[in-house]
């Protein structure tokens, strides 16, 4: 009898557990929405993309004016909230760049990847990285946002030193190369 008891309560327990975790879990979206307005609230063109269920990446703009810096956001899923895990940020305003560049980039070292994030200022409708490997990234892999900002969230680990990016214009035709060195300093190329 007294054993029954225990089975009962232990069933309770565990049921009052679970429906309060199914409860409280909400969208995983705008949870992580949520954690960067708190973060910051000048956030501009934000970008979430959810690694798996308990880890997220989100690129965005900020700052004024000209929205100049970028940002790229690691973040956790603990129990009931998504954490922020690293921050870094990039400028990537007018003056920063060579006159000629149709494109900035910036590297974001996190700690489960790394991120390439950069701005679009001229001509550029496609991103193509080749690592120093040969291994080519491209179309789908590299989101451009509105043709104002582009990201890179490789799937796997990249070793990007060594690494070529290249923006293509309507046509095809390169317009603009960048070159990533060992020490993952971005360098623009003439």
């Amino acid at each position: 009898m007294l054993k029954r008891k225990y089975m009962i309560m232990i069933a309770c327990v565990v049921a009052i557990s679970f429906f309060t975790y199914i409860f409280f879990q909400s969208d995983d979206i705008e949870d992580i929405e949520e954690v960067l307005n708190e973060f910051n609230i000048f956030l501009y063109e934000v970008d979430i993309e959810l690694v798996d269920k308990q880890y997220a990446i989100a690129t965005y703009h900020w700052g004024h004016p000209f929205r100049e810096k970028l940002g790229v956001v690691e973040l956790e899923k603990t129990l009931f909230d998504w954490d922020i895990v690293r921050a870094t940020s990039h400028r990537a305003g007018w003056k920063d760049k060579p006159q000629k560049a149709p494109y900035t980039a910036a590297v974001s070292e996190l700690t489960e990847s790394t991120v390439i994030v950069g701005r679009i200022f001229d001509d550029v409708v496609e991103i193509e990285i080749e690592t120093k490997d040969g291994t080519h990234y491209g179309g789908q892999d590299i989101i451009l946002n509105n043709n104002l900002s582009w990201h890179f969230i490789p799937s796997e680990s990249v070793d990007f030193s060594g690494t070529t990016i290249r923006g293509l214009s309507k046509d095809g035709q390169v317009n603009g190369e960048v070159y990533i060195d060992d020490d993952l300093t971005v360098h623009y190329r003439d």
